[in-house]
């Protein structure tokens, strides 16, 4: 069946929407997990390698957040001019390490909730975790399997399947 008019514009704000708002946990991500000091086009090429070219972001896209987030205190960075051509450096502050960890937290629940009201369940059924238990140790434990399929994902190995999926 041919696409509308009306279904294509949906889904090009649609998608431009989602990924706007996911690029910066992608950033403070990337960045954390890697074992060095990464400067901006490099952080581009290693997410469209991690993600077999699903993420292709254009560097007037990354830049700005970049930038954006060492002003928030989240990143920072420096500049190397020994080689052919000055490049800035980032790397995660501690804050950015949290904000980082919230993220993570907020994204899981909320990708948790919207996945239960997209099969029909119950929001709570489908890992959401709308209780905030108080207990930091708790709740990074309950993280920590989250973060390895996040790695994964970027890592382009495959991913766990959805609870309830069955596969």
């Amino acid at each position: 069946m041919r696409r509308t008019k009306a279904v294509d514009k949906f889904l090009t704000k649609f998608d431009k929407e989602l990924k706007s708002g996911m690029i910066s946990l992608i950033l403070l991500y990337m960045i954390d997990h890697a074992n060095e000091s990464m400067y901006g086009y490099q952080i581009i090429r290693v997410i469209k390698e991690r993600t077999g070219g699903s993420l292709d972001f254009k560097e007037g896209t990354i830049y700005p957040i970049l930038r954006n987030l060492e002003a928030q205190g989240l990143l920072q960075s420096a500049w190397d001019t020994r080689g052919e051509r000055p490049r800035k450096y980032y790397h995660i502050t501690a804050d950015g390490t949290s904000a980082l960890r919230e993220a993570v937290r907020d994204w899981t629940t909320f990708s948790g909730i919207i996945g239960a009201l997209l099969m029909g369940e119950a929001p709570g059924g489908a890992g959401g975790n709308e209780q905030e238990t108080g207990d930091d140790e708790e709740e990074l434990v309950q993280i920590d399997p989250i973060l390895e399929d996040i790695r994964e994902i970027v890592k382009g190995g495959k991913r766990r399947p959805a609870r309830g999926d069955g596969s």
